[in-house]
């Protein structure tokens, strides 16, 4: 069972999915994994994702346990569980109700969407993130005037979670951004010319990879591919113009869409 983690320092969020069957003892290390990555924070918000998961091999005693633990965030950090259907729902909400005294700011919803409205709404980490210098701020406020060819943003991955977290950050800095369920969709979006940039993640399969590239180069070859991936080795598949490490989170997406769109 993989589990992804994603730590965003600048928006003070650390993002758990997972994925296919729950395995007990990765289900109970997990927050040892979090608590050792260097950019964790305890006042950060903490999102643990269930919508892909297929199966619970956790027993209720071994949940009951993590929730009176105590917890690796800070007292008043928020805590949003993603628990979108039957068992999942059902023991999330005994996890709640266990963990009260030691989390007292644990809530379940269904969609990743609804996580990240709540976090809008309610999130106390301004503080937290890094704060940028003025002369910075004051470069921020043209950015529309300098992507004069659109900010139109495809974003392909096969963990549609980790998609739309990410289409979710780069839409909080004014991109727009089209998260295709299949390949056939997203050659769609090429072909109708409705994106500036292509994001492809490492997790996509080679024959998808080289599927979209192609289509990408035929109908839009000015258009600039920013390839998600686990080392900075070049990617030979499809030769993007910028390589974002996956460990390196969001904020290097961020970064490598803005830049490339400036360039064009």
């Amino acid at each position: 069972m993989p589990v992804t983690l994603t730590i965003d320092r600048e928006r003070g969020v650390v993002y758990s999915a997972f994925l296919g069957a729950i395995n007990e003892q990765e289900f109970l290390g997990h927050a040892d994994r979090i608590q050792a990555h260097p950019s964790f924070d305890p006042r950060f918000a903490d999102i643990v994702d269930f919508s892909s998961t297929t199966e619970v091999n956790v027993s209720e005693e071994a949940i009951k346990s993590m929730a009176r633990r105590k917890s690796i965030f800070a007292q008043g950090a928020i805590h949003i569980i993603i628990a979108p259907r039957g068992l999942i729902s059902k023991l999330a909400s005994m996890f709640q109700e266990v963990t009260k005294p030691t989390r007292p700011n644990v809530l379940i919803v269904q969609t990743p969407a609804q996580a990240f409205d709540y976090l809008k709404q309610h999130s106390p980490q301004e503080e937290v993130r890094p704060r940028r210098k003025a002369s910075e701020r004051s470069k921020g406020s043209t950015e529309p005037a300098k992507r004069k060819l659109g900010n139109r943003v495809m974003m392909v991955g096969r963990i549609r979670e980790l998609a739309l977290y990410r289409a979710e950050v780069l839409r909080d800095r004014g991109f727009q951004v089209v998260t295709p369920d299949t390949t056939e969709e997203a050659i769609a979006i090429i072909e109708r010319g409705e994106l500036d940039a292509a994001v492809l993640s490492y997790t996509l399969s080679d024959e998808t990879v080289k599927t979209i590239t192609d289509v990408l180069r035929e109908h839009c070859p000015d258009c600039p591919i920013i390839a998600i991936a686990r080392s900075k080795r070049l990617d030979r598949r499809i030769a993007p113009e910028a390589i974002v490490l996956a460990d390196e989170g969001p904020p290097a997406l961020v970064a490598a869409v803005t830049k490339l769109l400036r360039q064009n």
